[in-house]
């Protein structure tokens, strides 16, 4: 392929394209090149679609934009041929997020059972990869380059594996966090963090946001709580502690202050008191 000469035409038109990835119409194009004269500047158009390093669609006013094809992309491309070059494209196209097998069939006016063909044969040749959709629903793949990985909103982060929710995963984390605050009192999403990569517990890369997702479920099950006026977390004590008084009846006796030794509510009548003794219904309690 024709390598683009720096200080050209070209470079001039693919730096505004790669600063403007949702595409750029004629005007913009003018704007942002001001010192290129209208006939080079189409020129240089005509010589980045014939080495396929800019493709040509519309935007939402139905306006001709043009849009960069990455170097990578664009030398696969000439060597692919026929509806394999389309499919390709459309793929490349959808970017992290892919695309469904059926959005190419209609974009591309290509059968159904073509494109399951074609598609077949682009992931054989490990150009494309499929990728189970957790944004589009457990059964729907989605198509990418197998040169990237697919966007959050498509792989659901570390917390899915293979498209399903990786729940075991998850109770792991938990598992870990409550480990780590109970032995060190408290501490903050970052010391927790930076524990868990150590402890090598995920293969995936640990952000600080995923272990604060973890915390705030934890909070939500009032198990964690943060300590007022500060970045830091302890879990919380669900125990509850008890002393003599609040064992007996009389700590939790409604009409306690009415309650006096010889009058009509006194400790000797009270039915409570009776039960809480193992007495005989009836019996006096003193």
């Amino acid at each position: 392929m024709q390598k683009i000469q720096p200080g050209s035409v070209e470079e001039s038109i693919l730096k505004i394209l790669s600063e403007h990835p949702e595409g750029v119409d004629q005007d913009v194009m003018k704007r942002e090149l001001p010192g290129i004269e209208i006939k080079k500047l189409g020129d240089g158009i005509n010589q980045l679609l014939k080495q396929k390093r800019v493709r040509v669609g519309r935007d939402a006013r139905n306006k001709l934009i043009y849009q960069e094809i990455k170097s990578e992309v664009s030398d696969i491309l000439t060597k692919l041929e026929g509806e394999e070059h389309v499919i390709y494209q459309y793929i490349a196209n959808a970017g992290s997020h892919g695309i469904w097998s059926k959005d190419i069939k209609d974009k591309s006016n290509i059968a159904q059972n073509q494109v399951t063909k074609l598609l077949r044969s682009l992931e054989t040749k490990k150009l494309i990869k499929a990728h189970k959709s957790v944004s589009q629903g457990t059964s729907r793949k989605v198509y990418i380059l197998a040169s990237i990985e697919p966007h959050v909103d498509v792989s659901g982060d570390i917390w899915y594996k293979n498209g399903d929710l990786d729940k075991e995963f998850i109770d792991t984390l938990h598992a870990a966090c409550a480990k780590y605050l109970a032995l060190k009192g408290s501490a903050t999403v970052p010391e927790l963090t930076d524990h868990i990569k150590k402890s090598g517990l995920s293969k995936n890369e640990l952000k600080v946001s995923n272990i604060q997702s973890i915390i705030d479920v934890m909070i939500y099950d009032a198990k964690v709580e943060r300590i007022p006026d500060s970045a830091y977390y302890r879990l919380t004590n669900l125990e509850v502690k008890h002393n003599g008084f609040t064992m007996m009846p009389c700590g939790t006796c409604p009409v306690f202050d009415e309650c006096t030794d010889e009058g009509d509510i006194s400790p000797r009548t009270c039915v409570y008191f009776t039960r809480w003794l193992g007495l005989e219904p009836g019996s006096e309690a003193f």
